[in-house]
């Protein structure tokens, strides 16, 4: 049987993401997120079209948005997946990606943004986090955190609120983002 994730750009429901019985993934853009005429292509390897992307290059694309080499490795044996599964990766922290691309299980809609996501980080807290950061890469494990940050250094996103930094949960941006089906541009 093939494991879904639904793919949201943004806040909008863009696709789905899918591996199969043999581990090989495919991605297809949902028909209503095709429609929208101001839609982006997730990638410009995949641009919009209603046919499935298939092959080395979907592989490529979502393992891209994941830690690479030792920081992939160090998270994966902490929540004790494959470091070449990027779709176990994805399913277990990919709640928020580089490119504003996040990932749930399929029929899961993201949470709601809450203002209790919001934890404003003093500089004793910050600290304590950057220290547990060694053992627990990218804070995996912890609670509405669920984060997939590329790169090969330990990341936290953070948010930026009133001018403090703030460890974010649930559906809370970590960074500037752009609402592009508005136009209207918001920080965290």
């Amino acid at each position: 049987m093939s494991r879904i994730l639904d793919v949201y750009f943004h806040e909008i429901f863009a696709g789905k993401l899918t591996q199969d019985l043999s581990g090989n993934l495919s991605f297809q853009y949902d028909e209503g997120y095709t429609s929208l005429k101001v839609a982006p292509a997730i990638s410009v390897s995949m641009p919009l079209r209603q046919e499935a992307f298939e092959g080395s290059s979907v592989k490529a694309f979502f393992s891209g948005l994941l830690p690479d080499d030792i920081a992939r490795h160090r998270l994966a044996l902490y929540l004790g997946l494959s470091e070449k599964n990027p779709f176990a990766l994805l399913e277990v922290i990919g709640g928020e990606c580089a490119g504003a691309l996040s990932f749930y299980p399929e029929r899961q809609t993201p949470p709601k943004v809450k203002s209790t996501d919001i934890e404003i980080l003093d500089d004793q807290k910050l600290q304590k986090i950057l220290d547990l950061l060694k053992r627990r890469p990218l804070m995996a494990g912890t609670d509405g955190l669920r984060l997939s940050l590329a790169g090969a250094q330990d990341k936290l996103a953070v948010g930026l609120v009133d001018g403090q930094i703030a460890l974010v949960r649930g559906a809370t941006p970590t960074t500037y983002y752009s609402h592009w089906q508005t136009g209207d541009s918001q920080a965290a």
